[in-house]
C-alpha cells in the first residue's frame, strides 16, 4: 500500500523536525513565503496551507506583515513529543505494517493517574488500544 503525503504535509513535517530537533528555536523567525517557495519549489498556496496548519497545531505564530515565528510550546500533552512513525519508515525506504495487539474497554474507576492527566471522570470509559508497527518484519513501534 502506497501512502501519498501531500506537499503541504511534507513541508509541515520538515519544519516540525527543525523545531523538535531545536534547529529552529522558540521565537526564531521562519523564512519568508518567498524563500520557502524558492527553497522547496512549492506553490504559494501549498506554503500558506502548511504555515496555516503549523499555526493551528501550535508550532508557529504568524503576524501579518512581520512573518511567522516558532512558538514557545509551554504546554505539551503529558510532556510527550510526537512524530509520524509511518513517514520515518517511508523515508527509510521500508515497508510498514500495523497489527492490533490488544483492545480493552475500561469501564471502572481504575487508571486514576491517566484519568487525572486527561481530566476525565471516573465514570467515563477509557479505550486501551495497543498495536505494533513493523518495519520490514521487525517491530519498531508499540
Amino acid at each position: 500500500m502506497t501512502i501519498r503525503i501531500p506537499l503541504y504535509q511534507k513541508l509541515e513535517n520538515t519544519i516540525i523536525k527543525l523545531i523538535e530537533s531545536k534547529v529552529l528555536l522558540p521565537v526564531a523567525k521562519l523564512p519568508s513565503e518567498s524563500k520557502l517557495h524558492r527553497d522547496y519549489q512549492m506553490s504559494r498556496i501549498t506554503i500558506r496551507r502548511a504555515l496555516k496548519d503549523l499555526e493551528t497545531s501550535g508550532y508557529i505564530k504568524t503576524f501579518q506583515g512581520k512573518g511567522s515565528f516558532v512558538k514557545k510550546r509551554e504546554h505539551e500533552v503529558g510532556g510527550m513529543h510526537y512524530f509520524n512513525v509511518y513517514e520515518v519508515i517511508k523515508e527509510m525506504g521500508g515497508q510498514d505494517e500495523v497489527k492490533l495487539a490488544s483492545f480493552r474497554l475500561i469501564v471502572d474507576d481504575s487508571l486514576q493517574s491517566i484519568r487525572k492527566k486527561l481530566k476525565i471522570n471516573d465514570d467515563d470509559y477509557i479505550y486501551e488500544i495497543k498495536y505494533v508497527t513493523t518495519f520490514d518484519g521487525q517491530a519498531v513501534f508499540f
